[in-house]
């Protein structure tokens, strides 16, 4: 099997990672607050170990202000209902993910105003600054599109933002740990992580950050393991992980982020662009073949459609008649899927990851081919 949809979720996944789930299953457990040594004996817990490493994959210096959650779509939609948005205006772009769009529309917001982009998916710069222009706004961007791979400029959009008074929420399911962060730098107000994408932990784990004066409220209350006795929180984070949190999960995307870290996120970017760039040049090649992504391509995964065959069609041959696992439809991406002007049933989805190899996509090229070639007929 050839697997070309880490976009979704990389596999397989580090030795290391599995080890440290299994660890943590089979050790006395660590909970947050509570115990001096994780489960390998090093001392501080997973999470205060986890958060360091995250501050490192984010650009952020006081690791304090990252959280952990079951992933990108429970941190998007505590951080919609946090800022209290239903009475105001919330822009986002059209790249967005159903996990921003749908809290949104259910009453996440009193009106959203959708941000177009280019054929590309980069968001038009001029008419985020019209829309801005009627006054602050919560501003959701997803940082890299799951479907075309566009990067966004974030120092310039949150430069656009701020002044103008708003604040800008970043989706970087699909960046952290494969394109260089820089949150702090970059003003972005929150950012929205999923662990087991590009930082190669187990699904079920995730989180965000928040800059510090950010006022969020909890969208759960509980347990934390400290200060039992007061029942009023003083601070909004006190609330940001309650009840028993996902020990192994955590243990696992530990030590998923510490791979992504000893390989060095610069030189994961470069390896990927380079891969991702030669397999679209020759992609380009392919009579019948609709690209959708930068030229050349930014994120480490881009889509396409064949106009001899549905989608559905050209996935389905490549995985039953080729065994390549790739991925189609609209990619929970709908505004922008119709705005990049994708077939009625979405695009085919390609996204490559550490372990994905030079051989294999050369294979799975060939395969594209032929394809081609024989639906034309």
């Amino acid at each position: 099997m050839i697997y070309l949809n880490h976009a979704a979720t990389s596999f397989p996944k580090p030795e290391k990672v599995v080890q440290a789930v299994t660890e943590a299953l089979q050790c006395p457990p660590a909970g947050q607050y509570r115990s001096v040594f994780d489960s390998r004996g090093r001392e501080g817990d997973v999470t205060s170990c986890l958060r360091k490493r995250m501050g490192e994959i984010l650009g952020v210096l006081n690791p304090e202000r990252i959280f952990f959650t079951s992933g990108a779509t429970q941190s998007l939609n505590m951080m919609i209902q946090g800022l209290g948005l239903s009475q105001s205006l919330v822009l986002v772009s059209e790249a967005e993910h159903n996990s921003v769009l749908r809290p949104l529309y259910n009453g996440g917001a009193a009106e959203v105003r959708v941000i177009p982009c280019d054929p590309a998916g980069h968001v038009r710069q001029e008419a985020l600054r019209d829309m801005l222009a009627s006054g602050p706004a919560a501003v959701f961007i997803n940082h890299c599109s799951n479907v075309t791979g566009a990067i966004q400029d974030m120092k310039e959009i949150s430069r656009e933002v701020h002044e103008a008074g708003g604040i800008l929420v970043a989706d970087l399911s699909q960046s952290a740990g494969v394109i260089p962060l820089h949150l702090e730098e970059d003003q972005v107000d929150i950012g929205v992580f999923t662990g087991h994408k590009g930082l190669r932990g187990p699904q079920g784990t995730g989180g965000f950050y928040i800059r510090e004066g950010l006022h969020v409220r909890p969208l759960f209350y509980g347990g934390t393991g400290k200060d039992s006795e007061r029942l009023r929180y003083d601070d909004d984070w006190e609330g940001y992980e309650v009840g028993t949190q996902n020990g192994p999960g955590l243990a696992g995307l530990l030590a998923g982020v510490e791979s992504v870290l000893s390989e060095g996120i610069d030189v994961i970017y470069a390896r990927e662009n380079q891969k991702i760039t030669s397999l679209y040049q020759k992609m380009k090649q392919i009579p019948g073949i609709h690209l959708y992504a930068p030229d050349p391509p930014e994120g480490p995964l881009f889509s396409f459609s064949l106009q001899s065959l549905t989608p559905q069609d050209t996935a389905y041959i490549l995985y039953h008649g080729y065994g390549i696992v790739t991925r189609v439809g609209l990619h929970c991406a709908p505004l922008l899927a119709r705005a990049i002007h994708c077939p009625k049933q979405g695009s085919v989805r390609i996204s490559i990851g550490t372990t994905t190899t030079e051989a294999e996509l050369d294979t799975f090229l060939k395969a594209l081919q032929e394809i081609a070639a024989e639906g034309g007929k």
